[in-house]
């Protein structure tokens, strides 16, 4: 026999469990942004609603965060809400060239300058801007950082006038996770059609680092500080690290200016590629080959490194970055704060090398810029 239930008698109790629940149990909420100036799309979330949530207009919302106005957001998506993260005010030591363009194909960000009002200076959008600079999603440039002025298929910046994680176990070689007047010879200027921008302005990076070691010291004093202030590291960059990069900087003469080499290119993509498809950080590759053995093999003509380091090893010639921008990643490997014998270091700082090529093997496991660098003479 079936009893016939009368669903009015259970509405009041269905109610009230739909009431003390919340919305919350039927949707699956993204957890909030961490940082101050930033949200995370919640469901049903628009640009409207945001914007009126954080008291701007869906035209910041779009510009802040390269949108369209009838763009669909998806749920835990994070937004940039506030301009402070787009174009920090300027203090009292503000620079007064802000805003000004500055000659040549190139341009060295200066305090108060953001995405959007060098993409306005320059006559692009700050979408386009940001796509021929490699720049990702809401990221924020930082003073003295060099950027792209026009998207043409230029040659590297001939001058830089003002300055602009965790360590795996080392062998010859280095691992990493996470100066002005440098005078680029007209054949570097030609020789690197085949790399990416991001490749080339890391090669532009380590140039200016050994073109004037001294005068890169104020990149790294920016970069510590910058990454110092950042409220969710747990502790400072490793103080004892950064003081002996600047006093081995500024003990040390000009170094020699590197040429792109594209054997070494080649050798570095290869390796790249392999752990890109791996999912690996490591330097040994298929058939446990190292990179000396490999550079050896595919580039015989380009010699291994000299120097040794203090362990009395000659120094390695590649280095693994990821998780950082370019110049940031020259820097942190200089910083080398998590290997006893600077391995790092030594590696970009060894004087007898004429070459160096890097590959940018993009996004694994979330992380971006993954970089191999090789080194040869």
């Amino acid at each position: 026999m079936y009893r016939i239930i009368r669903l009015s008698s259970f509405l009041p109790a269905l109610i009230s469990l739909c009431l003390i629940a919340g919305p919350g149990a039927i949707f699956a909420q993204c957890p909030p942004a961490n940082e101050a100036g930033l949200h995370v799309v919640q469901t049903n979330e628009t640009l409207f609603s945001i914007a009126q949530q954080f008291n701007v207009s869906v035209d910041d919302l779009t510009t802040w965060n390269s949108l369209t106005q009838q763009e669909l957001l998806k749920p835990c998506r994070e937004l940039v809400v506030s301009s402070a993260l787009v174009n920090p005010a300027m203090t009292s030591s503000g620079n007064a060239f802000a805003g000004l363009k500055q000659m040549g194909k190139w341009h060295t960000v200066r305090p108060g300058e953001s995405v959007e009002s060098l993409a306005e200076l320059y006559g692009y959008t700050a979408a386009r801007f940001r796509e021929f600079n490699n720049l990702e999603g809401w990221r924020r440039i930082k003073p003295g950082a060099v950027l792209r002025a026009t998207e043409c298929a230029c040659e590297p910046p001939a001058r830089f006038n003002e300055p602009t994680p965790t360590v795996s176990p080392t062998l010859a070689s280095s691992v990493v996770q996470v100066g002005s007047s440098y005078q680029a010879p007209e054949a570097i200027a030609t020789d690197r059609a085949y790399m990416k921008v991001s490749e080339s302005l890391m090669v532009d990076a380590i140039n200016r680092m050994r073109a004037n070691p001294r005068g890169f010291i104020p990149e790294v004093e920016a970069f510590v500080a910058a990454k110092n202030a950042e409220p969710w590291r747990k502790k400072p960059i490793n103080a004892r690290a950064v003081a002996s990069l600047i006093k081995r900087l500024d003990e040390t003469p000009p170094l020699s200016v590197l040429r792109a080499h594209p054997c070494l290119y080649r050798v570095a993509k290869n390796h790249g590629n392999y752990l890109h498809n791996t999912k690996q950080f490591r330097h040994d590759g298929p058939n446990g080959k190292y990179p000396w053995s490999r550079s050896l093999e595919a580039c015989p003509t380009v010699k291994l490194g000299t120097t040794k380091g203090p362990n009395g090893n000659a120094v390695g010639n590649e280095n693994l970055v990821m998780g950082l921008e370019p110049t940031e990643a020259v820097i942190y490997l200089l910083i080398d704060e998590g290997a006893s014998d600077r391995a790092h270091r030594n590696t970009l700082l060894a004087p007898e090398w004429a070459y160096v090529s890097c590959f940018n093997y993009g996004t694994v496991n979330n992380v971006g810029h993954h970089f191999v660098q090789m080194f040869g003479r």
